[in-house]
Protein backbone atom coordinates (compact mmCIF):
# COMPACT_ATOMS: atom_id res chain seq x y z
CA UNK A 1 0.00 0.00 0.00
CA UNK A 2 1.72 3.47 -0.88
CA UNK A 3 1.87 6.21 1.52
CA UNK A 4 -0.62 8.90 1.34
CA UNK A 5 0.71 11.99 -0.98
CA UNK A 6 1.62 15.27 1.12
CA UNK A 7 -1.38 17.45 2.06
CA UNK A 8 -0.02 20.04 -0.47
CA UNK A 9 0.25 18.06 -3.52
CA UNK A 10 -2.93 16.10 -2.95
CA UNK A 11 -4.38 19.73 -2.57
CA UNK A 12 -2.47 21.09 -6.02
CA UNK A 13 -3.93 17.42 -7.61
CA UNK A 14 -7.57 18.19 -5.95
CA UNK A 15 -6.86 21.89 -7.28
CA UNK A 16 -5.51 21.06 -11.11
CA UNK A 17 -8.40 18.98 -11.46
CA UNK A 18 -11.15 21.14 -10.73
CA UNK A 19 -12.57 19.63 -7.99
CA UNK A 20 -11.30 22.84 -5.75
CA UNK A 21 -10.85 25.91 -6.05
CA UNK A 22 -8.46 28.03 -4.45
CA UNK A 23 -10.83 30.01 -2.39
CA UNK A 24 -11.76 26.76 -0.44
CA UNK A 25 -7.69 25.69 0.10
CA UNK A 26 -7.73 27.27 3.50
CA UNK A 27 -11.02 25.28 4.86
CA UNK A 28 -9.73 22.19 3.61
CA UNK A 29 -6.07 21.67 4.43
CA UNK A 30 -6.69 21.94 8.28
CA UNK A 31 -8.80 18.85 7.67
CA UNK A 32 -6.71 17.46 5.52
CA UNK A 33 -3.61 17.68 7.45
CA UNK A 34 -5.63 16.52 10.67
CA UNK A 35 -6.38 13.27 9.15
CA UNK A 36 -3.87 10.70 7.46
CA UNK A 37 -7.02 8.70 6.81
CA UNK A 38 -8.78 11.03 5.13
CA UNK A 39 -5.64 12.05 2.94
CA UNK A 40 -5.11 8.54 1.50
CA UNK A 41 -8.33 8.36 0.20
CA UNK A 42 -7.95 11.62 -1.20
CA UNK A 43 -5.22 10.17 -2.86
CA UNK A 44 -6.55 7.53 -4.43
CA UNK A 45 -9.81 9.82 -5.40
CA UNK A 46 -7.38 11.99 -6.99
CA UNK A 47 -5.82 9.18 -9.34
CA UNK A 48 -9.08 7.81 -9.70
CA UNK A 49 -11.03 11.06 -11.17
CA UNK A 50 -7.78 11.10 -13.22
CA UNK A 51 -8.30 7.27 -14.23
CA UNK A 52 -11.53 8.32 -14.72
CA UNK A 53 -11.04 11.12 -16.94
CA UNK A 54 -8.63 9.22 -19.02
CA UNK A 55 -11.30 6.03 -19.26
CA UNK A 56 -14.37 8.51 -19.87
CA UNK A 57 -12.93 9.52 -22.74
CA UNK A 58 -12.96 6.64 -24.71
CA UNK A 59 -15.10 4.57 -22.87
CA UNK A 60 -18.25 6.11 -21.49
CA UNK A 61 -19.12 6.83 -18.03
CA UNK A 62 -18.61 4.24 -16.57
CA UNK A 63 -15.54 4.95 -14.97
CA UNK A 64 -17.19 8.54 -13.36
CA UNK A 65 -20.05 5.92 -12.38
CA UNK A 66 -17.89 3.84 -9.94
CA UNK A 67 -16.56 6.94 -8.59
CA UNK A 68 -19.64 8.29 -7.45
CA UNK A 69 -20.65 5.38 -6.12
CA UNK A 70 -17.63 5.34 -4.45
CA UNK A 71 -17.73 8.82 -3.03
CA UNK A 72 -21.54 8.26 -1.83
CA UNK A 73 -20.35 4.83 -0.07
CA UNK A 74 -17.60 6.66 1.82
CA UNK A 75 -20.07 8.95 3.04
CA UNK A 76 -22.70 7.12 3.93
CA UNK A 77 -20.13 4.85 5.77
CA UNK A 78 -18.79 8.65 7.64
CA UNK A 79 -22.32 8.87 9.00
CA UNK A 80 -22.74 5.72 10.17
CA UNK A 81 -19.81 5.76 11.92
CA UNK A 82 -20.96 9.15 13.57
CA UNK A 83 -24.06 7.55 15.32
CA UNK A 84 -22.02 4.76 16.05
CA UNK A 85 -19.65 6.92 17.80
CA UNK A 86 -21.26 10.38 18.87
CA UNK A 87 -17.46 11.51 19.76
CA UNK A 88 -16.60 11.46 16.51
CA UNK A 89 -19.31 13.16 15.71
CA UNK A 90 -17.64 16.98 14.82
CA UNK A 91 -15.03 15.34 12.37
CA UNK A 92 -17.48 12.71 10.92
CA UNK A 93 -19.76 15.71 9.93
CA UNK A 94 -17.09 17.36 8.54
CA UNK A 95 -15.52 14.54 6.83
CA UNK A 96 -19.44 13.97 5.25
CA UNK A 97 -19.12 18.02 4.10
CA UNK A 98 -15.66 17.51 2.13
CA UNK A 99 -16.91 14.40 0.77
CA UNK A 100 -20.28 15.62 -0.61
CA UNK A 101 -18.11 18.66 -1.52
CA UNK A 102 -15.76 16.65 -3.58
CA UNK A 103 -18.99 14.74 -5.20
CA UNK A 104 -20.41 17.99 -6.46
CA UNK A 105 -16.88 19.26 -8.06
CA UNK A 106 -16.82 15.76 -9.17
CA UNK A 107 -20.20 15.97 -10.71
CA UNK A 108 -19.13 19.69 -12.35
CA UNK A 109 -15.79 18.16 -13.89
CA UNK A 110 -17.76 15.25 -15.50
CA UNK A 111 -20.39 17.62 -16.85
CA UNK A 112 -17.77 20.42 -18.22
CA UNK A 113 -16.20 17.49 -20.05
CA UNK A 114 -19.02 16.48 -21.68
CA UNK A 115 -20.36 19.56 -22.72
CA UNK A 116 -16.51 19.86 -24.14
CA UNK A 117 -17.00 16.76 -26.02
CA UNK A 118 -20.00 18.17 -27.68
CA UNK A 119 -18.97 21.77 -28.83
CA UNK A 120 -17.75 21.87 -32.27
CA UNK A 121 -14.61 23.65 -32.96
CA UNK A 122 -16.67 26.89 -33.55
CA UNK A 123 -17.36 27.44 -29.98
CA UNK A 124 -21.01 26.76 -30.09
CA UNK A 125 -22.89 24.01 -28.56
CA UNK A 126 -24.14 21.45 -31.21
CA UNK A 127 -27.54 22.87 -32.38
CA UNK A 128 -30.53 20.60 -32.38
CA UNK A 129 -31.17 18.34 -35.30
CA UNK A 130 -27.73 17.39 -35.66
CA UNK A 131 -24.89 18.76 -38.04
CA UNK A 132 -26.96 20.86 -40.03
CA UNK A 133 -28.94 22.61 -36.97
CA UNK A 134 -32.57 23.04 -37.47
CA UNK A 135 -35.22 22.85 -34.71
CA UNK A 136 -36.42 19.96 -33.40
CA UNK A 137 -39.63 18.26 -34.35
CA UNK A 138 -42.79 19.98 -33.51
CA UNK A 139 -41.17 23.33 -33.25
CA UNK A 140 -41.48 26.15 -35.97
CA UNK A 141 -39.40 28.86 -36.47
CA UNK A 142 -41.45 32.19 -37.09
CA UNK A 143 -38.77 34.40 -38.55
CA UNK A 144 -38.13 31.91 -40.98
CA UNK A 145 -39.44 33.56 -44.58
CA UNK A 146 -41.61 31.14 -46.91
Amino acid sequence: MSQPLPTSEVIAGLLALGVLQPDEVRAVEPLLSGLPEMRGRLDAWQRAVQDAGLEAEGQGDDAWSRLEAQLGREAEQRLLLMQRYPEFRDEALRLVALLRLLLRRLREVRQAQRLALETPASGRPAAPGGPRGGLPSGFRNEDASP
